[in-house]
């Protein structure tokens, strides 16, 4: 079987200002208030560690946001992520409950509880507790035409992807 890949909607305005103001804004905020405030030179030896890593933290969840692939081959799905892919055996997918959803409509789907990941408005990545109690692994960029992936052990994967059609039935054909 050949690799099928597909994307992920691109996340929202807010969540692509987020890295901007964590790695520009905020290190010109805190130099500025050092600048104002410290009357010891050694303070800026407090303050420099940050200054230099929210620019890099800022800089891997733009990269991140923007670098996830669904791929399906030799029946696998794969999340392909940032550090560590999400790979999964086709038979661990209850493929007969598969389904796009509107989360609007699917209340009993929506995240409630972050339990590891990012939760910004019109991002949501990571481990969540659903509303139904279950626990969902959730790229969610767009809260219309959402994959719904049930998993055999009860957890559920959520995906916006830009063509949740063609992943279903890619999903359908390997499984």
């Amino acid at each position: 079987m050949s690799l099928q890949q597909f994307t992920i909607v691109p996340p929202g305005n807010f969540a692509k200002l987020f890295p901007v103001f964590l790695g520009g804004v905020l290190p010109v905020v805190i130099a500025a208030a050092m600048f104002l405030a410290a009357k010891d030179p050694r303070s800026w030896l407090v303050a420099a560690p940050w200054l230099i890593l929210l620019p890099l933290i800022a800089g891997g969840l733009a990269w991140s946001m923007h670098h996830v692939r669904i791929e399906i081959e030799d029946g696998f799905f794969v999340l392909r992520r940032r550090l560590f892919p999400k790979k999964l055996a086709m038979a661990e997918i209850d493929l007969a409950q598969a389904r796009i959803v509107d989360l609007n409509n699917q209340r009993e789907l929506q995240p409630v509880l972050k339990i590891s990941g990012s939760g910004l408005p019109g991002y949501r990545v990571g481990l969540f507790r659903l509303r139904n109690g279950k626990k969902g692994w959730l790229r969610l960029t767009a809260w219309q035409r959402v994959l719904v992936l049930p998993l055999h052990n009860g957890e559920f994967i959520l995906l916006s992807p830009e063509r949740p059609d063609a992943v279903l039935e890619a999903l359908r054909r390997a499984g």
